[in-house]
């Protein structure tokens, strides 16, 4: 069955379509179109940089997707250039950040950057209070109906729950009607569940209680701590981060992330689609486990950028066993 996709060059941000049979052939017409030699091909990449690494995840991606295809020695955008913009969004602009700034754009070094992190902060005001009257400067851009940092924290964490909602009904849309229609009940599931738990704002909340359905991933300053690499147990660099305390802070905070330890996108989403496509009679889709799995700690860390690997999670599966409720 051939797959209608667009396609286009890290550079380029005109999107060429094409209609393909499966990944090598999406591969071979994609390099002739874009004029990419064989010998320089690195690979093809889905727009949020996952890899295209086998024709089964292929036919799991919808019409219609859009492949970036990038040569050799060329790179996304990477986390540290991500952090080093938000880093320059937060510096005064005087010669001090002028230096840090051209010094930061010739490293890569993890070792450098933190070093020049330790003195840029260091003459960052903190204010560990809570509401806007006691700390103004912090809400600084912030729309007047927040009157407590916690407040607006929350807000962020409901943001970045109701996304994964956001992810899974964009899915199944673009599915074929059939698999698009067995979702519609399993997606009107989730979203309840998320609106009775109010999409989970306690995780960034630091006044939530420490006992509840996700408790906060902070202390009650507001200390978060990096979980590490999806595959390690601890962070290895000790990251810590606590955005209550200044507006830069919790600008940064932006660039930690919540990492799907089995993979949102590249295996909760197609085999949430295999089990209500390949169902039995008599079989039920085991809904929590799935939403367990794309809305809770129990399948994603908090992250500092450098802890966050965008490449295949290896090994981090799900359990088929539990695709269906036991009878």
């Amino acid at each position: 069955m051939k797959k209608a996709c667009k396609i286009r060059t890290l550079s380029g941000s005109t999107k060429k379509g094409i209609v393909v049979k499966d990944l090598r052939d999406l591969v071979k017409r994609g390099c002739h179109i874009l004029q990419i030699c064989d010998e320089d091909f690195k690979g093809v990449y889905e727009e949020d940089q996952t890899e295209v690494v086998d024709n089964e995840y292929f036919q799991q991606l919808p019409s219609n997707t859009i492949f970036v295809f990038l040569e050799e020695e060329e790179e996304f955008p990477g986390d540290f250039s991500l952090f080093l913009k938000t880093l320059e969004g937060v510096m005064q602009e005087d010669e001090s950040a002028k230096e840090i700034r051209s010094f930061l754009r010739n490293s890569a070094d993890l070792g450098d950057m933190y070093n020049v992190i330790a003195s840029v902060s260091a003459s960052w005001n903190t204010n560990n209070e809570e509401t806007r009257e006691k700390d103004p400067d912090w809400f600084q851009g912030l729309d007047q109906r927040f009157k407590t940092k916690s407040a607006v924290m929350r807000d962020r964490a409901k943001s970045r729950i109701r996304s994964y909602l956001d992810t899974a009904k964009t899915y199944f849309k673009n599915q074929d009607k059939t698999t698009a229609k067995l979702a519609i009940e399993i997606l009107q599931q989730f979203e309840d569940e998320l609106r009775y738990n109010e999409y989970f704002c306690s995780l960034f909340d630091r006044s939530a209680p420490t006992k509840g359905p996700q408790p906060p991933l902070c202390n009650k300053e507001g200390w978060f701590g990096c979980q590490g690499v999806y595959n390690e147990a601890t962070c290895q660099y000790f990251h810590t981060l606590n955005p209550y305390s200044s507006r830069q802070y919790f600008i940064i905070f932006s660039t930690w992330n919540l990492d799907h330890i089995i993979e949102k996108s590249r295996q909760v989403l197609p085999d949430l689609q295999a089990a209500l496509t390949s169902k039995k009679k008599g079989q039920v889709v085991n809904t929590d486990y799935f939403f367990r799995l794309l809305f809770t700690t129990q399948n994603f860390k908090l992250v500092h950028i450098v802890c966050h690997d965008k490449g295949v999670h290896t090994g981090k599966k799900t359990d088929k066993r539990q695709w269906y409720l036991r009878k």
